[in-house]
C-alpha cells in the first residue's frame, strides 16, 4: 500500500512478527503521532487528577493544623505546597491539557482506522473477494491516487486542527473572515474623481471662490 500499511497476517510467515510501517509513510507518521498523543494524554490526565486530589488533602490538612494551633513552619510548608500544586494545575489547564491531547488522539485514531479500512478494501479488490469485486475501479471512480489523497487530507486536517487549538497560535487566523478571505480595505476615490465633483459643485454655486 502506498500509505505504508505493512503486510497483513496472512502474508506473514508463521512465527515471524509483521514488519513495522516505514517511518516516513503516511501510516507510519499517523501511528507515531497517535502513540505520542496517547502517552501525552495518559500522563497529563494522571498528573492533573493526582494534583487535584493532593490539593484536597493538603487543604484539609491545613484546616486541621490551623485549628490545632500547630507549628507555623509546618503550616507554611503545607501552604506553599498547595500554592505550587494550584499553579501547576492552572498551567495544565491553560495549555488545554489533557483534553487537547485527548481530542488529537481521537482524530488520529479515526485517521488510522480509515487507513486500515482502505488497506482492507484494496486487498479485497486485488484478490477478488466477494463484495469488494463490485467496487468500480475501471471507470476511475475509485483509484489508488484519489484514496491516498483523501487519507492525506484527513491526516493534514487532524494535524491542522491540533495546531489551531494550541493556545499560542490564537493569532493564526488574524486578518481573515469566516470564508477564509482577506479583509479588504475601503475603496478610495481617485484624485480625478474628487476634482470632477469639486468643479461640478462650483459650477452650480455650491462652493464659493
Amino acid at each position: 500500500m502506498l500509505v505504508g500499511v505493512p503486510s497483513t497476517s496472512t502474508d506473514t510467515p508463521k512465527g515471524e512478527r509483521p514488519k513495522s510501517p516505514p517511518p516516513k509513510s503516511l501510516y507510519g507518521r499517523a501511528i507515531r503521532q497517535l502513540n505520542s498523543q496517547r502517552f501525552t494524554y495518559y500522563a497529563t490526565a494522571s498528573l492533573s487528577n493526582t494534583l487535584l486530589l493532593s490539593q484536597v488533602v493538603l487543604g484539609a490538612a491545613l484546616t486541621a493544623l490551623g485549628a490545632s494551633e500547630s507549628s507555623h513552619i509546618l503550616i507554611t510548608v503545607f501552604g506553599a505546597l498547595n500554592t505550587i500544586i494550584a499553579g501547576v494545575v492552572a498551567y495544565l489547564k491553560s495549555r488545554g491539557q489533557p483534553m487537547r491531547a485527548r481530542m488529537y488522539r481521537d482524530d488520529l485514531e479515526r485517521v488510522v482506522d480509515e487507513i486500515e479500512n482502505s488497506e482492507t478494501m484494496w486487498l479485497g479488490i486485488s484478490r477478488g473477494i466477494h463484495g469488494y469485486d463490485e467496487i468500480d475501479t475501471d471507470e476511475h471512480q475509485v483509484t489508488v491516487r484519489s484514496e491516498v489523497a483523501r487519507l492525506t487530507r484527513l491526516f493534514d486536517r487532524a494535524v491542522r486542527n491540533n495546531s489551531l487549538n494550541n493556545p499560542d497560535m490564537y493569532m493564526a487566523g488574524a486578518g481573515f473572515d469566516g470564508n477564509n478571505t482577506a479583509l479588504r480595505s475601503r475603496p478610495q476615490r481617485s484624485c480625478s474623481s474628487w476634482r470632477w465633483c469639486w468643479r461640478a459643485c462650483r459650477s452650480r454655486g455650491a462652493i464659493s471662490g
